[in-house]
């Protein structure tokens, strides 16, 4: 465990036992674990498609540009095979003059292998500085449903500030999220949203809407189907 993940899990310490008696808070702790749940799915998705992709992604190498790994090894690949060819293989020059480049394209696969090691690195980071942030967020939100009264009065609707309705649209919308965008959609609807710009409510509308038709008409479709 790195100097960051121990420094997070020490602040998270420090306020996990201490009482939520504030409503706003409460509201604001339901706001803040739907949008932790959704940074931890983006976080995990971009995981998935780092390993299923990772091949492809394009790295910059000095004096060589912008290249896959892919291309690398199907280029190590090809030099190799025509180092053999007879007409080559009888040419003691030209054929050093091909293991030379193989040398270096292997040396370039290398630099394309250390730059995937650490955007792995980065990805994992951010996943489990995700999955910790929402951990944090269920366990402080069951400490406040079985607080004294909870059960009676329930636990307070979100409340949203900045562009936190903004993120989570976005990330619902990345991943076709039908449950994420319902909730963007209620949260609009009913007006939750604290002091929303002008231009994102309406972007948030728009899409959130246009979301939920669109998940209408795709149930609607299954029904006549069956």
């Amino acid at each position: 465990m790195g100097a960051e993940e121990r420094k997070q899990l020490e602040e998270y310490a420090k306020t996990r036992d201490l009482p939520v008696t504030d409503d706003r808070a409460a509201a604001r702790l339901q706001s803040t674990r739907v949008l932790a749940g959704g940074e931890q799915k983006d976080a995990q998705a971009k995981v998935d498609a780092f390993q299923t992709r990772r091949h492809f992604w394009k790295f910059h190498v000095e004096g060589f540009g912008k290249v896959s790994l892919r291309e690398v090894e199907q280029k190590i690949k090809t030099e190799t095979e025509d180092k053999f060819k007879l007409y080559n293989f009888l040419r003691p020059s030209k054929r050093e003059e091909i293991q030379g480049q193989v040398h270096y394209l292997r040396d370039v696969k290398k630099d394309i292998q250390k730059q995937l090691a650490t955007k792995r690195t980065q990805h994992r980071k951010e996943t489990w500085r995700s999955g910790s942030r929402l951990s944090d967020r269920k366990y402080r939100s069951r400490a406040y449903e079985d607080g004294p009264g909870r059960a009676r009065k329930g636990m307070p609707a979100p409340i949203h500030q900045g562009d936190e309705i903004v993120t989570i649209n976005d990330i619902a919308v990345r991943h076709h999220d039908a449950q994420l965008l319902n909730y963007v959609y209620e949260q609009i609807k009913d007006k939750l949203m604290e002091n929303p710009s002008p231009r994102a409510l309406s972007r948030l509308k728009g899409s959130a809407i246009m979301a939920r038709m669109n998940m209408y008409k795709a149930g609607a479709r299954a029904n006549a189907t069956e």
